[in-house]
């Protein structure tokens, strides 16, 4: 369990802790976090929800541009494959509602030079 699971060479991953009535709780898997964003009416949250998807920011411009439309934000972010090791470039279009909808851009590096 966690957020935003992974890491090399050791495991790691996120909890987020919340106080609401004076009571602590914990935030242990993606759908809890997903559900805690509700509504998502700016950037940050648009990105948070997309890493709980496993897309992230890259430091390569196909992997790293956004936009705000009318009903959320389209964000144009890399998926890192491990085994083939490839970075894909991937349009994902956040609604305001949470919804996503993601479309592959095409491969943009592959083997060892993804790792740089």
């Amino acid at each position: 369990m966690g957020i935003f699971q992974g890491g090399h060479p050791s495991f790691r991953c996120n909890y987020v802790t919340t106080i609401y009535n004076e009571k602590i709780s914990y935030l242990k898997t993606e759908e809890e976090f997903r559900d805690f964003l509700g509504t998502i009416d700016n950037l940050e949250e648009a990105m948070l929800l997309a890493h709980t998807y496993g897309y992230l920011l890259d430091n390569d411009i196909r992997g790293s541009e956004y936009r705000k439309v009318e009903n959320g934000y389209i964000l144009h972010l890399v998926k890192f494959h491990e085994y083939p090791i490839y970075k894909e470039s991937v349009e994902i279009t956040v609604n305001t509602d949470g919804f996503i909808k993601t479309k592959s851009l095409g491969i943009y590096c592959e083997g060892a030079n993804c790792y740089q």
